[in-house]
């Protein structure tokens, strides 16, 4: 029998992923850091390199060995520019800085839902995949008998380059301000502007496929939902029930199956399950793994992960202080005349503007199911 110790030493954090999460926190800040240089230069890199080097670089008393290595690794890596796709004329790229700006992903992956189902069948933009849409099928053959011929059913799918973008305008001053803190709001600001647009874009079911914005769509547009039994704790506990029914009856193996919901439905759903592995920040529901989030807003939804193509391309992040903006969340599209832009120079503002490349589609119409719209009262 395993003693207690055991199981203790056993639930702990292992060094290698502690290091490994600071790194990440530490580089995604110098990212940021690097940033508020740019802007101090008027994005010359390598002079905003020069500054970062005397605000953030090797200094006395010295640093660790790790630290150091990592401070002289980016003042080598951020000399080379290479090209991008999506370089603007109008400001400075940050995505030369590469270990910094993966690290920035890196902190911002586990923010959203995609970052969180690790089984999607990761695919490359803009390459013919082939689907399996039908199986061959097989069975047990009597001597001298013949065997029967199946045919396999196929579709191709390509997933086109399709981006999330949003614009974090900040004062000048906050900007060039090098107080580590400053630079944990900022990006914090940044990250959740950019979990915030997947989320939505993935899971709410009014977002369709196409239109101006080109858009993948929800993976739960056009499935037809399962209304709610009801609105108490126990009529949630039997939902939840049905939706599962449902996924897993169009599919044999339904261990890469997701839910989604948001954190009250998580915690109102464990109270009345009893069920021990299941928490306000998601967990699992008796075997089936349970993500929440706030983008789910009134749906409970079931994905199979292993049925949604995703396409990751990475994030490019600009700033510019001379760009005429749309202070708008909604900014008209596309623009006419009775729109005012706000000039950020004339106003002592800079502006980040965060691009995330990322595509979706569910390789079958099943792959995704959900429970809406859902209403259920706290304390029932």
């Amino acid at each position: 029998m395993n003693s207690p110790v055991m199981h203790m030493i056993s639930d702990r954090p292992r060094l290698s992923d502690l290091t490994d999460a600071v790194t990440t926190h530490e580089r995604s800040l110098d990212f940021i850091r690097y940033a508020g240089c740019l802007v101090d230069t008027d994005n010359k890199r390598s002079q905003a390199l020069t500054v970062f080097s005397a605000r953030f670089g090797i200094k006395d008393p010295p640093e660790t060995r790790a630290d150091a290595n990592r401070k002289l690794e980016l003042m080598q890596l951020a000399a080379v520019t290479p090209g991008t796709t999506t370089d603007a004329t109008w400001a400075g790229p940050l995505a030369p800085v590469n270990p910094l700006a993966e690290a920035f992903l890196s902190y911002v992956r586990p923010l959203t839902i995609l970052g969180r189902l690790p089984k999607l069948r990761a695919v490359p933009f803009n390459i013919s995949i082939p689907v399996q849409t039908a199986t061959a099928g097989a069975g047990f053959v009597g001597q001298g008998n013949p065997m029967s011929v199946g045919s396999l059913g196929f579709v191709t799918v390509t997933l086109g380059i399709a981006r999330i973008g949003k614009i974090v305008v900040i004062t000048d001053e906050l900007a060039r301000h090098s107080s580590p803190d400053v630079s944990m709001v900022v990006r914090q600001d940044l990250a959740e502007a950019v979990a915030a647009g997947m989320d939505t874009e993935f899971i709410t079911p009014s977002r369709a496929p196409g239109g101006v914005n080109n858009s993948p769509g929800s993976v739960t547009n056009g499935v037809t939902p399962i209304a709610p039994s009801g609105t108490t704790a126990a009529a949630l506990m039997k939902d939840v029930e049905v939706l599962m029914a449902q996924i897993e009856g169009n599919y044999a193996d339904s261990t890469d199956v997701v839910l989604i919901m948001r954190s009250q439905e998580a915690r109102m759903l464990a109270r009345v399950s009893l069920c021990q592995t299941l928490t306000e920040e998601g967990g699992n529901y008796f075997g089936t793994s349970v993500i929440c989030s706030a983008a789910a807003g009134t749906t409970i939804t079931a994905v199979k992960q292993s049925r949604i193509l995703y396409a990751d391309g990475g994030l490019d992040l600009s700033i510019s202080k001379n760009a005429t903006v749309q202070m708008d969340s909604a900014p008209m599209t596309p623009p006419d005349q009775t729109v005012v832009y706000v000039p950020l120079w004339a106003n002592n503002q800079v502006g980040f503007r965060t691009i995330r490349y990322a595509n979706w589609k569910k390789a079958e119409a099943t792959a995704a199911s959900l429970v809406s719209p859902i209403a259920y009262a706290v304390g029932t």
